[in-house]
């Protein structure tokens, strides 16, 4: 058959997958008739076309015969056959003329030649099988050597490691046959390439899928299979050697691993392809030129399976396709394939040596010879020297920490030899064995047979401590071939004593050492979880000389189970160092740096499970290779164990940089972990008494992980480190880290470092779990992006929606058509973009195909299949770009190029940060069994939201009346009760953010906002009948508990963060009522509170605290007082019936309250653990963090504290601050962040904490005592924290976060702003954005980092140094991506900080932006009325002096000086329009237009006009006329007074309302005056753009694709690196053009 180019078939966009089974076709001969008949064909999907299906030529019905050896059966012509081709016509139409055209797809494409048996065969046309051949291009044959095993068996067997990039579909066709799906290209290829499988103890062969491919079950004649080769002699350990071992059993294959272990040989594993017909030999006998010879043992640890019914290889007898025979009497059983005789191979190497003599060596049992010969030496030996040699060898035995397994070998070596030493042994030993091989050719047989026993009992014992027969057996007889001890140590200088030579032997020659039985059991149980464990830390304060350390530590192994680590800071001398290794981890090895550093600073420790190479020490670093056998893994490690000081570190980060930048080191996994003396940034340390930071050494640590791309390794456990152990002045940090460069994020992406509370150490040990615990479960729907790109979408969502469904209300209509579209949306991503990653991959693959023959040979045709195949390629790239971005959840990114890789990292990063891979418990134990973790998680939230508070007492509606003063009038209750339109509901879905977290149905906004066209009506009807019945089924008030944890290496309950993930639909609703709670909040919330509040704004909480805790740290007497109150729990413990009573208190609708009700007592909540939804249970109380109404119902539920607290001064519950009287100040509030303010007496404190605890009996809302801190002014640390103690309080120092920011009381300083530093250099430093391009870079800096600094710049004018620190990071960043160093930077900071059109990029400098935005705070003072801030500022700083004469020196916190400093900057801005002229000062204000008067009349101008310095607009006016317009004088003063002096209509006369009170106004340059501030428009009036540039248009154009236009920008601003360039430079580059090699090219 003809199989046509599958590529012209390629449509303009993504074929549909049909599913359904294969159509096999058997051979082309006769007899595989049969064999399609019985094979159910597929169902493709086609089009019924207009022509008429082809029919099958009489002609060729004669070819059509059985073959000679079945019954002869003769072919029927249908037009002879008795059965009528065609039904006779009828009056009326058949059912299928009948039938609805649109529903068939299927037709009759071929008329059947009928048997004389009445069998009909039909031939399958050419077309068809092409359709087919490309329908199953991604399968393979599987044919089975028996019948086929169930195809849940098959998938259970094969998938592990056929699935690993996608899941396998196996699909059975016949009884020994089947289809197996495998989409990943590279794994379908290596399968094909081994060819011979098992599944269920059946053998089978796997082809390729061919359209004539035969099912016909084959006969298995060979098979390849693993041989064990035990006791390899060193002479033969070579693939040369081997081969020639294994080709006595057969066609030798491969070796287990690609290169020989150097270190442990002996056993070899090899694939040896071996013939049926004869078993396999068990001993193979390799012989040398000169017939010395030695026994190999062989083992084969899986045989093909023989059945022993059909007597045939590739399955059992469960497997047999043939009937079961009964087996005669007296038959010999008939058993399975036994291995057994021996085989023979001939060497070229010589086989003499000490281990191996011209008589046969072997493994295992004696025979022969040399079994009597043993026989009859142990018959004459002493018993009672038997008896004491066994005790010794048992007592030996116990000393080990594992006993050995008999008859299992492995061959180690011990490391601890020098290098140099070892290449002395192995000379030496080399040299006596060319000598004995000489003199041994001289020797009669009998000799040569009495020298192998006396051999074999040498040999056998060798090492430092035998004893028993060891002794006599070292001395020899003098001859030929034999020698002494005396002798060997005349070979080796140094040696001294035969006790010292065996030693030394002992640990050059590979003895053959029993494996300790708990390590096999240790392999054997190394499951997927943990397979290797690297422990560091292990830092020992008071040392290892102690037995009760060393207990302990052996302790510690036992529970963890690590397999290799580090233990620092011993305290061990070198003489002691082996005992003391031995004592605390028996059976252990050891490398330690006592040649670089005194007492061993370093030991590097490992089980003999794995293969350790020391490749570098130092004083400070310990460099090694490991390899783990059991696993196949390797890695580089290097343990750290830094200096004190700044200097001595500085070889750590040389040495570490040269490791990771010029060795091998760089290319493999590289784990960095240890003890690094030295935080990264601010948040590693905390002290209660302030300490500095050690800034120089943050920064060369930042440093050297930045230029040699190291990132931390995701963590768990406890974040700080280190204490130094001292409860008058305590400080903890964190000094230990594990770093990890990309290389071992790709290849190790679940690895994870645990770090365990330290115990009785001063340094908390490291844990490294090199794979992840995390069991794949069933992932909850999850709707992307990129099915709405499928041409068939929006008809699938069509044909969904359109199905019919239960009856009922339209919220519950919508659900249940919800759920048909969910099924349609899983069938169409299976369908279309089924396994996205390998599907672009083929695509990209496909189109390169294309382009090469396009490029060889161009024609017409292969410009259209070019198109084609290039639309495909961007089809499935687009897809899967939005599958990475929508996972990732980076919504910044917004600009940038296809960054698939950098999504792609962000979601493995997001996973490891997110992924709960155990928790502890109560008794601080890890917890990993994934069941375990879901019921603790179920049983704690269950516990947290679904059960009523305890003990509360919600008051009535009428008490919390008496404490609210906002009411609902009718005109806002009108608002309230209105019905939103079509309009506002389709602009609030508009509004709603992408990209966010999955929703328990799984439809994200995106879905509706994409099928808007179909499911748009119906959504809008539902919405609406909410607001119409006030009934929400439950269904749309389902809830999905994400974790997020708060601190890093969070491993208890309590250190995550819960956000509830709200249906979509519940969240239009939600948005809906929050648009309306909007309306009144900002009236009913009192001006403490700004969190969430419209209108009022974070930076002036800030601002006002900075002053209220200003010179906190000057001594002197106590009189001021703050309280950083944390609620515990906040949002989950509000009581439904105090929150509904406060919505009924304020006189709200009652059918409002119904609805909000609706909203927050219907909740139902699951949890989601690990992308697995577990559990469900009903909420009692709470509000949801994440719903859109929660942050405004609590910020009016926390109005009542409001409330009590300043009561509570009126009351004289607790005096106030000093400086709060006027306006009155009692606290400040960020929704659930709580700051108190008093007058620093202890009674006041309890005051304020009886409010609280009051309030909690109201509302369920309590503090956390432990976590809430106090700060006292005066200085005085010990009174404070007595007072602390006292109270159960925590004691606090300044500076201190709050709101994201320090909250001090003196001028910041580097070591404040240095959190600001930390978090830009984090976003720089993340591994994830290694990945960016240029332009992706751009977005990450105009996006994230100026975003951070612009909150900060909003509050602080920041130091001058600290945003010169910033923009240089930036500059680094942009083009090195990294932000070290800006060298080799295209264009300087200066241009790209210009605007687009005048050739820059346009990013801004941060000094004069930082001004900008001070402004804006000047702008606040004159404008803002109604906020506590600027009320606080206008009467206790400015008081009845004018702003722009304020003396700033001698009041206010360094804040208000730095705003006091702009005002020269600010005053051309600020305007007034004079109303009444009561506020608006005659002489310092902008009222004129001509700007303020005593700029132009000076300092005299109150003197001589006689209106003095601090009136104001009215005082000038007299009986409607300016006072000064009737004086007479000439002075030049009053007459300039006079000229610019507008009419005096422009003041009105004083009403009482405030609203003809004087405005002031923003007035830009030229523009017109305005109440809205605007940073960008005052940008550019003071930073005005430069000349623009012609081709910026042409570069920066609306559709442009960012990475070309960045390189066109630098291509244009000629500093790209062109060849002529390069060449001017003088270097040596080829000069022709990269596309035709002819002209020159050049950067113009």
């Amino acid at each position: 058959m003809k199989i046509l180019d599958s590529r012209l078939l390629v449509p303009p966009d993504p074929p549909v997958v049909v599913l359904g089974k294969a159509l096999e076709l058997g051979s082309s001969s006769p007899s595989a008739i049969p064999q399609i008949s019985s094979v159910s064909a597929p169902v493709p999907q086609i089009s019924v076309p207009q022509d008429p299906a082809p029919s099958l030529p009489s002609s060729q019905a004669p070819d059509l015969q059985v073959s000679s050896s079945q019954a002869q059966t003769t072919l029927i012509p249908a037009s002879q056959s008795s059965i009528p081709v065609v039904n006779p016509s009828t009056a009326a139409a058949s059912y299928a003329q009948r039938f609805k055209a649109s529903l068939r797809n299927l037709r009759k494409i071929t008329s059947p030649v009928v048997l004389e048996d009445g069998a009909p065969v039909v031939q399958a046309p050419a077309s068809v099988l092409l359709k087919t051949s490309d329908q199953w291009k991604d399968h393979i044959v599987a044919k089975f050597h028996g019948l086929i095993p169930p195809t849940s068996k098959i998938y259970t067997d094969l998938n592990p490691a056929w699935g690993k990039f996608g899941n396998i579909v196996v699909r059975a066709v016949s009884d020994t046959s089947c289809l197996i799906l495998i989409p990943c290209v590279s794994t379908r290829e290596w399968v094909l390439q081994v060819g011979y499988w098992q599944a269920d103890n059946c053998a089978f062969s796997v082809y390729p899928w061919s359209a004539d491919g035969s099912l016909v079950m084959p006969e298995l004649e060979s098979a390849p299979t693993w041989a064990v080769l035990e006791n390899v002699p060193p002479q033969m350990y070579s693939l040369d050697g081997i081969s020639v071992i294994a080709s006595a059993i057969g066609e030798p294959l491969h070796t287990e691993k690609s290169r020989l272990d150097p270190y442990y040989f002996g056993n070899t594993k090899v694939k040896v392809e071996i013939s049926l017909d004869v078993a396999p030999p068990t001993v193979i006998i390799v012989k040398d030129n000169q017939m010395n010879s030695v026994k190999v043992k062989v083992s084969y640890p899986r045989l093909p399976p023989k059945c022993c019914n059909c007597l045939r290889f590739g399955h059992l007898l469960n497997r047999c396709p043939k009937p079961l025979m009964k087996r005669q009497q007296g038959a010999a059983a008939i058993g399975g394939f036994i291995p057994k005789g021996t085989a023979f191979a001939t060497s070229k190497t010589s086989l003499a040596g000490k281990d191996v003599s011209s008589k046969h060596v072997f493994i295992g049992e004696p025979s022969g010879e040399n079994k009597s010969q043993v026989s009859a030496k142990s018959i004459g030996s002493n018993k009672r020297t038997k008896a004491r040699a066994a005790a010794r060898r048992k007592s030996k035995e116990r000393s080990r920490s594992n006993p050995p397994v008999e008859r299992v070998l492995c061959h180690k070596r011990d490391t601890l030899m020098s290098v140099n030493t070892q290449e002395l042994v192995r000379k030496w030993i080399k040299e006596s064995q060319d000598k004995k091989l000489i003199e041994s050719q001289k020797v009669q047989d009998e000799t040569r047979r009495e020298e192998v026993i006396e051999s074999e009992k040498v040999w056998t014992v060798v090492g430092s401590k035998s004893k028993g027969k060891g002794k006599g057996g070292m001395k020899r007889e003098s001859g030929i071939g034999k020698y002494s001890v005396g002798d060997l140590n005349k070979g080796i200088p140094g040696m001294k004593s035969s006790k010292k030579l065996a030693k030394l032997e002992a640990k050059m020659m590979f003895v053959k050492k029993p494996v300790r039985e708990n390590f096999k059991k240790r392999v054997d149980s190394l499951s997927p979880i943990v397979p290797l464990v690297v422990s560091s830390g292990l830092q020992t304060n008071r040392g290892l000389n102690g037995q009760s350390r060393q207990r302990f530590l052996r302790s510690w192994i036992l529970k963890n189970t690590p397999t290799l680590g580090c233990v620092l800071e011993t305290h061990v001398f070198e003489e002691n160092a082996s005992q003391v290794l031995r004592a605390s981890f028996p059976g252990w090895r050891g490398e330690m740096n006592y040649q670089f550093a005194e007492n061993g600073r370093i030991w590097a420790i490992w089980d003999p499970a794995v293969s350790v190479i020391c490749f570098h020490k130092s004083a400070q670093l310990m460099l090694c290779g490991v390899s783990v056998p059991a696993t196949g893994e390797s890695f580089s490690v290097a343990f750290v164990y830094g200096f004190n000081t700044v200097v001595q570190r500085r070889d750590l980060w040389g040495e570490l940089s040269n490791i990771v930048q010029h060795s091998p080191a760089n290319q493999r996994p590289l784990i960095i972990l240890g003890d690094f003396n030295q935080i990264l940034n601010a948040s590693e340390h905390y002290s209660v008494i302030p300490h500095p930071l050690p800034l120089a050494g943050m920064n060369e640590l930042q440093t050297f992980l930045g230029n040699n791309e190291l990132t931390d390794l995701p963590s768990r456990g406890v974040f700080f480190t280190w204490t130094n152990g001292r409860p008058e002045d305590p400080i903890i940090r964190k000094l230990d880290r594990v770093v990890v460069n990309e290389s071992w994020r790709d290849t190790f992406p679940e690895s994870l470092a645990v770090f365990e509370p330290p115990g009785d150490s001063d340094h908390a040990p490291a844990l490294v779990f090199l794979s992840s615990s995390l069991e794949r479960s069933k992932k909850a729907f999850k709707y992307f992006s990129f099915l709405s790109t499928h041409r068939r979408f929006m008809e699938v969502i069509k044909t969904a929606w359109q199905q019919e469904v239960c009856v009922g209300c339209k919220l519950f209509t919508f659900g249940q058509r919800m759920k048909k579209v969910k099924a349609a949306c899983r069938e169409l991503n299976r369908e279309g973009f089924g396994n996205i990653q390998q599907r672009t991959k083929d695509s990209l693959a496909q189109l390169e195909l294309v382009q090469d023959e396009l490029l060889s040979n161009p024609s017409e045709s292969l410009f259209r299949e070019e198109f084609v195949a290039r639309k495909k390629w961007n089809f499935f790239a687009k897809a899967q770009e939005i599958f990475y971005m929508q996972k990732s959840r980076v919504r910044w990114a917004k600009e940038g190029d296809a960054c698939t890789a950098f999504f792609f990292k962000s979601v493995i990063a997001n996973q490891g940060k997110n992924a709960i891979k155990y928790l502890r418990g109560e008794d601080d134990e890890r917890i990993e069994n994934s069941d375990q973790i879901k019921d603790m998680l179920l049983s704690y939230y269950k516990n947290l939201l679904g059960t009523e508070n305890a003990g509360v007492l919600p008051p009535s509606v009428e008490d919390i009346k008496n404490l609210l003063s906002f009411r609902c009038n009718t005109s806002l209750a009108s608002q309230l009760l209105k019905v939103p339109s079509m309009e506002e509901i389709r602009d609030t879905v508009a509004s709603m953010p992408r990209r966010k977290a999955p929703c328990p149905d799984g439809f994200p906004v995106e879905f509706l906002w994409e099928a808007w066209e179909q499911v748009g009506k119906e959504t809008v009807e539902a919405v609406q009948e909410f607001f119409v019945t006030g009934y929400l089924p439950k269904i749309f008030n389902a809830t999905a508990i994400t974790l997020i944890p708060k601190v890093p290496g969070a491993d208890t309950l309590t250190q995550f963060r819960h956000v509830s993930c709200c249906t979509t639909m519940y969240k239009i609703i939600a948005r809906l009522l929050k648009n309306k709670l909007k309306l009144f909040i900002s009236d009913a919330v009192q001006g403490n509170q700004v969190g969430f509040v419209q209108g009022r704004q974070l930076i002036e909480n800030v601002l006002l605290a900075s002053e209220l805790v200003s010179d906190f740290h000057a001594s002197g007497s106590t009189t001021r007082g703050c309280l950083q109150v944390d609620l515990a729990k906040a949002y989950d413990n509000l009581n439904w019936q105090f929150l509904e009573n406060v919505l009924n208190a304020i006189d709200l609708p009652e059918r409002f309250v119904g609805w909000i009700k609706q909203c927050f007592t219907t909740t139902s909540y699951s949890i989601a653990v690990n992308g697995e939804l577990v559990g469900y249970f009903q909420g009692k109380k709470g509000l949801r963090q994440g719903d859109p109404i929660s942050s405004l119902l609590f910020v009016l539920a926390m109005d009542v504290l409001a409330k009590k607290l300043d009561r509570g001064v009126l009351d004289q519950s607790f005096g106030p601050h000093p400086m709060c009287m006027v306006p009155l100040v009692t606290h400040l509030s960020f929704a659930d962040d709580v700051l108190i303010f008093f007058d620093g007496e202890e009674q006041s404190i309890q005051g304020i904490l009886r409010i609280l605890e009051d309030f909690k009996r109201d509302s369920g809302l309590g503090i956390n005592r432990e976590k809430t801190a106090l700060f006292l002014d005066g200085g005085n640390l010990l009174t404070n924290q007595d007072m602390a103690d006292r109270l159960g309080l925590q004691q606090g120092s300044f500076p201190v976060r709050y709101l994201g920011v320090p909250l001090t009381s003196r001028k910041l300083t580097k070591q404040d702003y240095q959190p600001l530093i930390d978090r830009v250099l984090s976003r720089f430093n993340a591994w994830t954005v290694k990945h960016l391009s240029f332009a992706g870079r751009l977005q990450l800096i105009r996006s994230v980092i100026y975003s951070i600094i612009t909150f900060w710049a909003s509050i602080f004018l920041l130091p001058v140094k600290c945003l010169e620190d910033i923009e240089r990071m930036c500059n680094a960043f942009l083009w090195n991506g990294a932000p070290n160093s800006a060298r080799g930077a295209k264009i300087s900071w200066e241009s790209v900080c210009t605007p687009k059109n005048c050739g820059g990029l346009g990013l801004r400098r941060l000094v004069p932006w930082n001004k900008v935005l001070g402004l804006k705070l000047i702008w606040l003072i004159f404008a803002a009325g109604g906020s506590l801030w600027v009320s606080w500022v206008r009467r206790n700083l400015i008081g009845n002096q004018s702003f722009w004469d304020l003396n700033h020196l001698n009041s206010g916190s360094w804040i208000w000086k730095s705003i006091c400093k702009l005002r020269p900057l600010a005053r051309p801005f600020i305007v007034c329009k004079i109303n009444s002229g009561i506020t608006c000062s005659f002489w310092n204000e902008n009222w004129t237009a001509l700007g303020p008067l005593i700029d132009l009349t000076g300092v005299n101008g109150p003197r001589v006009s006689g209106l003095p310095r601090n009136a104001v607009v009215a005082d000038a006016v007299r009986d409607g006329d300016w006072w000064i317009s009737h004086s007479r004088s000439r002075n030049r003063t009053i007459q300039l007074i006079k000229a610019c002096l507008p009419a005096p209509s422009v003041v009105n006369a004083p009403r009482e309302d405030d609203d003809d009170d004087d405005e002031f106004l923003w007035k830009v340059g030229d523009s017109e005056a305005s109440n809205v501030f605007s940073a960008s428009k005052v940008w550019d009036f003071l930073n005005p753009t430069g000349i623009h540039v012609p081709w910026a248009d042409s570069i920066w154009f609306k559709g442009k694709v960012p990475k070309h236009a960045f390189i066109a920008w630098i291509a244009t601003r000629n500093r790209l690196h062109t060849r002529d360039r390069l060449i001017s430079w003088g270097l040596v580059v080829p000069s022709g053009c990269l596309l035709c090699f002819h002209d020159v090219i050049s950067d113009t």
